[in-house]
């Protein structure tokens, strides 16, 4: 949502949310069928992936706010 936001485009919004969820998907599915040691990286990674979710939905936020207050 961020990166479309940030060019203001629609079909930008949709084509890296797309790319996103095959990557993560893929990372998960390798994850996966590599049992030893996968539950290690899996959840660095998804620490690492809520971490900057969280700051890109702040950011959005706050743009947001101002917009509104315009």
């Amino acid at each position: 949502m961020g990166i479309g936001y940030t060019k203001k485009s629609v079909p930008t919004t949709i084509i890296s949310a797309v790319l996103l969820a095959s990557l993560y998907s893929n990372i998960a599915f390798v994850n996966i069928d590599n049992a030893a040691g996968a539950d290690l990286f899996l959840m660095i990674f998804m620490g690492i992936t809520i971490t900057a979710g969280s700051i890109t939905t702040t950011v959005l936020i706050k743009k947001v706010n101002h917009m509104e207050a315009e």
